[in-house]
C-alpha cells in the first residue's frame, strides 16, 4: 500500500464550483472570526479555531498545486479568480487589530505553553 494509511487530499475537484465554494468559505470564516473575536474564548482554543478556519481552504491549496503542475487555460482562469478573492481576505486577516490583540494577549499569558506553542505565537505576531 503506497500511502501507508495516510489520508491524502482528493485531487478530483470541480473547477466550475471552486470559486463559489471559496466565496462561501470566505464569508463563513469572516463571520465566525468576527463572532470569535467579540466573544469570550480562552487560552489556546483561539489558535485551534484559527487552524480550523484555515483548514477550510484545502481545496484551494489543491487548486494552486494543480495549476502549477497542469496549467490549462480553464484552471488558470479559475485560479486567478480565486486569488482575486483570497488576497483581500488574507490582507484583512493579517491586518485585523482585534485578532492581533487577542494573539498578543495570549502570548503574554503563555506560562503553560510548550516551546512549539510559544514559537507559533511568535510567528503569528510577526
Amino acid at each position: 500500500m503506497l500511502n501507508n494509511g495516510i489520508n491524502l487530499p482528493n485531487f478530483d475537484i470541480d473547477i466550475n464550483q471552486t470559486l463559489s465554494k471559496l466565496e462561501k468559505v470566505i464569508e463563513k470564516n469572516t463571520s465566525e472570526l468576527d463572532q470569535l473575536l467579540t466573544g469570550n474564548i480562552n487560552g489556546w482554543d483561539l489558535m485551534y479555531k484559527l487552524d480550523e478556519l484555515d483548514a477550510r481552504f484545502e481545496e484551494f491549496s489543491i487548486l494552486g498545486h494543480l495549476n502549477s503542475v497542469k496549467q490549462t487555460p480553464e484552471l488558470s482562469d479559475v485560479y486567478s479568480a480565486c486569488l482575486s478573492k483570497l488576497i483581500p481576505y488574507s490582507s484583512a486577516l493579517s491586518q485585523n487589530k482585534l485578532l492581533f490583540n487577542a494573539i498578543k494577549t495570549l502570548s503574554k499569558n503563555n506560562d503553560t505553553f510548550d516551546y512549539a506553542q510559544k514559537a507559533c505565537l511568535d510567528i503569528m505576531l510577526k
